[in-house]
């Protein structure tokens, strides 16, 4: 198992999330600190590729239930998932970042953080606990 350093960006549409993730080289690293719209989070995995398939795995396994499992497109060093959301999750999430004094984008990027790490930590969810990213978009848990 080798670790892998994956750089994960987020874009938000009227009618989706978008998170396009990439494994990055070091020097690249290096480079790309402090971004607003991206999280770095470090994977293990046998190849790049199953670390990839490792870090987007637990991106979905986060979403809410009622947020339809996006697929995987796979890239030459990473991948995109588009996940769409109803009109209300969006409306939601922008006001949620107004209150907060925080981008849309950046709301998002610290629930997806909590539910990484909380996957990465082996840890489950107590009952009725929500991810953040539910919390974020008011939808259900997934069992």
């Amino acid at each position: 198992m080798h670790l892998y350093t994956m750089r994960i960006h987020i874009e938000l549409t009227t009618r989706a999330l978008r998170f396009a993730g990439y494994v990055q080289d070091d020097e690249m690293q290096m480079r790309n600190r402090g971004s607003g719209d991206s999280l770095t989070v470090l994977v293990s995995g046998d190849t790049e590729q199953h670390a990839v398939e490792e870090a987007f795995g637990r991106l979905v396994d986060a979403l809410p239930a009622d947020v339809p499992n996006p697929p995987l497109r796979q890239t030459a060093s990473g991948g995109v998932l588009l996940v769409p959301l109803p009109s209300t999750a969006v409306l939601l999430l922008r006001r949620r970042a107004v209150e907060r004094g925080m981008s849309p984008q950046e709301c998002v990027l610290r629930a997806v953080a909590l539910s990484l790490a909380r996957g990465a930590s082996g840890s489950a969810s107590g009952a009725g606990e929500a991810s953040g990213l539910e919390q974020l978009l008011g939808c259900g848990r997934r069992d």
